[in-house]
């Protein structure tokens, strides 16, 4: 699994039938207008979280499933297709490994007592709109000297509880203590964890903003980005004391209005990434003026 690539913006900072969640919970879509629109959300898995969008699986994947016992094997098939039923052993018996044992291509989520696997995406939407979030977040601090770290599809990990693959991580501001340089997870039983997540979206949305959102919310995150890739928009989530809302103005980049981001988003299908560059370049300039 390529689940460690980062880049820093400021290097000074220091067999069975498995139980799937379709079929155990009552559940909604969480991007309904009524789940977008409530102010809050609960962290528990029983009040949002949604059925998840199934996957095909790729040969190299099922080859290595097969690897697998049966009883892992079968939990981890159910994996790519819903949350599912796991013990944080399983999980790490199938998804704790790296390449060439573990499963190629896959990123994995575990919210005790759910795991879930999906397919890294590949395509060319999922790949050039990650790139705005990011963007946006390191002009922004670089015009306000804000300290900024950025991890791209790196591993969260609090052990026995929680684990996550986020597509773009950033710590924001004033942190005095993250991981030492290497390709290891980031122990969030050690360092704290990051401000601001981003899942860049397609077919996975609901999964994005329901149970992903919970996840996050237990994980201690204080800002939470949605890119809907259809729709080339941000929906923005403020994250405390585990419940998340709705947000317009970002709160862990103080003064970004987050309306900057659609449009950024939007000029993508008209503009190259250097104009959208020059772009958010000319509005943060004048902004600070």
């Amino acid at each position: 699994m390529n689940r460690d690539k980062h880049v820093a913006n400021d290097t000074n900072l220091t067999p069975c039938s498995p139980i799937t969640m379709t079929q155990s919970l009552s559940v909604h879509s969480a991007d309904s207008a009524d789940s977008l629109n409530s102010p809050d959300s609960s962290d528990s898995p029983n009040s949002s979280a949604p059925i998840a969008t199934s996957t095909v699986i790729t040969p190299a994947i099922d080859a290595a499933i097969d690897r697998l016992s049966p009883h892992l094997a079968a939990i981890a098939r159910a994996s790519y297709q819903d949350w599912t039923v796991a013990t944080w052993d399983e999980f790490l018996a199938i998804a704790g490994e790296q390449e060439p044992d573990g499963l190629p291509q896959t990123q994995a989520y575990f919210y005790t007592p759910w795991m879930r696997l999906e397919m890294i995406p590949l395509g060319k939407d999922h790949g050039r709109l990650n790139n705005i979030p990011l963007k946006t977040a390191t002009l922004f601090s670089a015009f306000r000297a804000l300290k900024t770290v950025e991890y791209i599809n790196t591993t969260l990990r609090k052990s026995g509880e929680l684990e996550c693959q986020p597509d773009l991580s950033i710590y924001i501001g004033d942190v005095t203590c993250l991981p030492a340089a290497g390709n290891e997870v980031i122990n969030l039983d050690q360092f704290d964890p990051p401000s601001l997540v981003v899942e860049i979206a397609a077919s996975s949305i609901a999964d994005d903003l329901g149970m992903k959102r919970l996840l996050y919310e237990r994980l201690g995150v204080r800002e939470y980005w949605v890119i809907d890739t259809r729709q080339r928009s941000l929906i923005a989530f403020s994250i405390a004391d585990g419940r998340s809302g709705v947000i317009s103005q970002s709160e862990v980049l103080p003064g970004l209005d987050l309306a900057i981001v659609d449009e950024a988003l939007r000029r993508t299908d008209e503009n190259d990434d250097a104009a959208i560059t020059r772009w958010l370049i000319e509005t943060f300039n004048r902004e600070k003026l």
